[in-house]
């Protein structure tokens, strides 16, 4: 009996022994720490700006310098000035007969430019005598003993021939076939051929008393111009008679022919009314007769006629001269600011356009005038 009391007081002991224990607290459950994934971002889009033209280079056009009508008496007045190039010290103009081209005789060479772009197109390194109408010849002596045919294009020389007398000018006939030069040993014009230099014949006759002298074809071809100081006179080629003798009390600055209306215009200083003063004379070719005398009141030094004859460009000091010659009228002034003189004059054979050579401090401009 006492020891079953044992047992059960061990066994109630043991029951309070195991419930005192404390119990234990669970660790909280920490979660791995796992590296953070980066999410792959997808970048914004852009709203694309609308298409922006790519600016184009508009294309360079060439200012056109040429008349678009032909001058006459009565839109001259209205003329203005189309283009301008300033050049070396220039002495001549030479249009060709089409009007495409414009060449400058300059003081030891010669230019050709596009008449209605003033593009350079040719250039030759001599001094020129003379240029063939249709721009393709030009006659250069290097020593004025020898003769050289140049093709203006090419740049390259087709003849040189040496000629057994000295001369000081050479003139194309109209259709560049031949050449005549005026001997300085005698009077007279030797005519050669361009194509082999053959001799063509030979026009004499002319006298003076004058040093200097010149002789060259006329514009149509059939006559020759004796020019020397105060005189001038004009023969037939044909028959190698000499006309009538245009005599004149001072030098003779400028001259140009009129052959379709038989007419001769010459700029000097001469007698009007008791006066001594700068005239430009009428002159018929014909009957050698000068009723008409145009007064300019200042020197002129340069003259040109339009294709038909009728409108006549004086060059004076700072301004072109125009008259009508159907009334002997001054119808207009061309202004040259700054030009105290001019050097040649020249209309286009279309009539449409005037060139001006004008004489600077540094050189030489050229003006070309129109209707635009």
């Amino acid at each position: 009996m006492k020891l079953l009391s044992r047992c059960l007081l061990l066994l109630i002991l043991v029951a309070s022994l195991v419930a005192c224990k404390p119990t234990p607290t669970p660790m909280p459950t920490v979660a791995p720490t796992v590296p953070p994934t980066e999410t792959a971002t997808t970048p914004p889009t852009e709203t694309p700006l609308p298409p922006t033209d790519t600016p184009t280079a508009e294309p360079t056009v060439a200012p056109d310098y040429s008349g678009s009508e032909g001058l006459t008496a009565g839109n001259i007045a209205s003329a203005v000035e189309l283009g301008r190039l300033e050049l070396p010290f220039a002495s001549k103009i030479y249009w060709t007969n089409d009007a495409v081209k414009i060449g400058i005789s300059l003081e030891n060479s010669f230019q050709q430019y596009d008449a209605r772009f003033l593009t350079l197109l040719a250039e030759l390194p001599k001094r020129v005598m003379d240029v063939s109408s249709d721009g393709t010849l030009a006659a250069i002596s290097p020593d004025i003993q020898a003769l050289e045919i140049w093709d203006i294009n090419l740049g390259t020389v087709l003849l040189s021939k040496d000629i057994d007398f000295p001369f000081g000018g050479a003139s194309f006939s109209p259709d560049g076939s031949r050449v005549m030069l005026p001997s300085m040993e005698e009077w007279a014009g030797v005519m050669f051929s361009t194509v082999d230099g053959s001799l063509q014949g030979e026009v004499t006759g002319f006298e003076t008393a004058a040093p200097v002298y010149n002789v060259s074809y006329g514009p149509d071809g059939t006559q020759a111009i004796w020019f020397s100081r105060a005189t001038l006179q004009i023969s037939d080629l044909s028959t190698g008679i000499l006309g009538l003798q245009f005599n004149h009390m001072d030098f003779i600055n400028s001259w140009v022919l009129s052959p379709q209306r038989d007419l001769l215009v010459t700029a000097t200083y001469g007698e009007v009314a008791g006066v001594y003063q700068p005239v430009i004379y009428l002159w018929n070719i014909e009957t050698g007769e000068n009723n008409i005398k145009l007064t300019p009141g200042e020197i002129i030094n340069g003259l040109g006629l339009d294709p038909g004859g009728y409108l006549l460009a004086a060059g004076a000091p700072a301004h072109v001269l125009i008259y009508d010659l159907a009334d002997a009228s001054q119808i207009a002034q061309l202004p040259l600011p700054g030009a105290e003189t001019v050097t040649d004059i020249a209309f286009a054979p279309d009539g449409k356009t005037l060139a001006v050579l004008a004489p600077t401090a540094t050189g030489t401009t050229l003006t070309l005038w129109g209707i635009p």
